[in-house]
């Protein structure tokens, strides 16, 4: 399932600023969630798949907590840049709403729990 991931790829879903991103991607495997978060910091000179793993469908704990990775890797874009006070060092809100609101769309998708 690991290979179908792409998050670098289409960067559908992603929180960050001009320096520091972080891209997610999820897909459906049977009875289960293969997921992925890949980091790209052009000021540290890393491009590299941070997160991954696999949720059983049937585990909506997770699948909800799965929901949250956007909040979580903002707030660590957030400490990153905590001392800076450059414009482009700061994660944009509105994106970050948008993000995670379609972010949660995808899993809701992948999970046959999308509300009407």
């Amino acid at each position: 399932m690991v290979r179908e991931l792409d998050a670098y790829g289409h960067l559908n879903w992603t929180v960050g600023n001009e320096d520091w991103i972080a891209c997610f991607d999820a897909v459906r495997t049977g009875d289960a969630l293969a997921y992925q978060v890949v980091v790209d910091c052009v000021s540290g000179a890393f491009l590299d798949t941070l997160e991954a793993g696999t949720i059983a469908v049937s585990d909506t704990d997770k699948i909800e907590n799965l929901k949250s990775l956007p909040d979580y890797w903002a707030d660590i874009c957030r400490e990153h840049y905590a001392h800076s006070r450059k414009r482009e060092h700061r994660v944009k809100v509105r994106d970050l709403a948008r993000t995670r609101k379609q972010w949660a769309e995808h899993l809701d998708d992948l999970t046959c729990r999308r509300q009407s």
